[in-house]
């Protein structure tokens, strides 16, 4: 899927799955691009990521697919 997302931009998404017994997930960015995220690349706590949660998330850099290399939880809700 195109994107115009740039690595190390941090963006606003939502969770849209999370397997935390696999400790992987993927994330909906505002684009309707599919983020995939490992419990690694996660600040705090994984118990938190829930379908619906907002984040905001990094891009990592390289590769050829979307991969979120820092998933937060948003300072600011966005409206």
């Amino acid at each position: 899927m195109a994107t115009n997302q740039r690595p190390g931009i941090e963006t606003a998404g939502r969770v849209a799955y999370m397997d935390p017994s696999k400790q992987w997930g993927y994330l909906h960015g505002p684009g309707g691009e599919r983020v995939y995220f490992h419990a690694t690349t996660v600040a705090g706590e994984v118990a938190h990521l829930e379908p619906g949660a907002e984040v905001c998330y990094r891009v990592a850099d390289g590769g050829d697919q979307l991969c979120a290399a820092q998933v937060t939880r948003c300072a600011r809700p966005r409206r």
